[in-house]
């Protein structure tokens, strides 16, 4: 069939069949939906390195709450508190006596020992004359001498004996200055003027005596 053979009005509706058919497909025709994002945990999920990140951070997580636990732990263990700070201030000394971080105590100076020739120069102060024998400890001769000493006359207390142990000579320095009491048996016999004469060595008795009458008249 011809389309010229076609009568007008049904050339007509088709024409408009047409045209409302091409608005259709055009226009009127609903488009494919969008489709809607994913959930983030969708989108966490499946983006590169996500998972990765998300394990660290949990096991940083742990681990903080593992150390915090045991910092607890520990400070209830010790009766709590802030630990102290490491010091290195040396301590002070600890006494050996006490066994206590105690200052030790100075030690006190020693007094000065008493001069062993207060008694012979009170003596010579008095008028008397004084025999004082340096003897050593087992020589014959310091036996004999030590006997001869003791026999010396004590003139009504005028006359004072006195024995001393060589080795002690430094002591007695106030009445041994200007003499030399070098061995030992040495005896010094000293007047109220202070003057002493000496014998050295072996003596007698009546030699002693002798000395000691000269000192009292040479006074």
């Amino acid at each position: 069939m011809k389309v010229d053979q076609i009568s007008l009005p049904f050339r007509i509706a088709l024409v408009g069949i047409l045209v409302v058919g091409a608005l259709y497909l055009v226009v009127l025709k609903p488009k494919d939906p969008v489709p809607a994002a994913p959930p983030a945990a969708t989108l966490a999920a499946t983006a590169p390195g996500v998972n990765g990140l998300g394990n660290a951070v949990d096991k940083a997580r742990t681990a903080s709450a593992t150390q915090t636990s045991s910092d607890a732990a520990t400070q209830a263990a010790t009766g709590g508190g802030t630990p102290a700070a490491t010091s290195t201030t040396p301590a002070p000394a600890i006494s050996k006596a006490t066994g206590t971080n105690a200052p030790s105590t100075p030690t006190a100076k020693p007094e000065p020992a008493a001069d062993p020739s207060a008694s012979i120069l009170a003596g010579l102060d008095r008028g008397d004359a004084a025999v004082v024998l340096f003897s050593g400890p087992k020589a014959s001769d310091d036996r004999a001498v030590r006997r001869a000493v003791d026999a010396v006359a004590r003139r009504s207390g005028k006359v004072t004996v006195h024995t001393v142990p060589i080795a002690q000579v430094g002591a007695y320095e106030t009445i041994t200055r200007g003499v030399s009491v070098l061995q030992a048996p040495t005896i010094l016999v000293i007047g109220s003027e202070r003057t002493a004469r000496t014998i050295v060595g072996f003596t007698t008795t009546a030699e002693i005596d002798q000395l000691v009458a000269d000192v009292r008249r040479s006074r």
